[in-house]
């Protein structure tokens, strides 16, 4: 009967490390620069940059972010959770 609660102990503290790892995953702030290049693409547009933003749920972007990314795109998108329940859209608004 030791054993099992050994093994309930070990299975909590698993659990617990997991969810930790997965909430600091889902925090961090991460840019990534990639170059696509379609053959297809009217040369009259020249470099096109864009800064694709999304999953941002409740955060909040982070000033320090806006301020890197400040004049190094052509086009901002805004994609993928935005708003959920119990985020009021006077905080969406306020990020944007």
């Amino acid at each position: 009967m030791l054993w099992l609660s050994g093994l309930f102990l070990i299975i909590i503290l698993l659990s617990f490390a997991t969810i930790f790892y997965m909430w600091r995953t889902a925090m961090q702030v991460r840019v990534i620069s990639q170059d696509l290049y379609f053959k297809d693409f009217p040369e009259g547009f020249g470099d096109v940059r864009i800064f694709f933003i999304s999953d941002i749920h409740r955060r909040i972007v982070a000033d320090k972010l806006i301020e890197e990314t400040r004049d190094k795109a052509d086009l901002v998108i805004i994609g993928g959770d935005i708003r959920e329940s119990g985020v009021p859209l006077e905080r969406v608004e306020k990020i944007y």
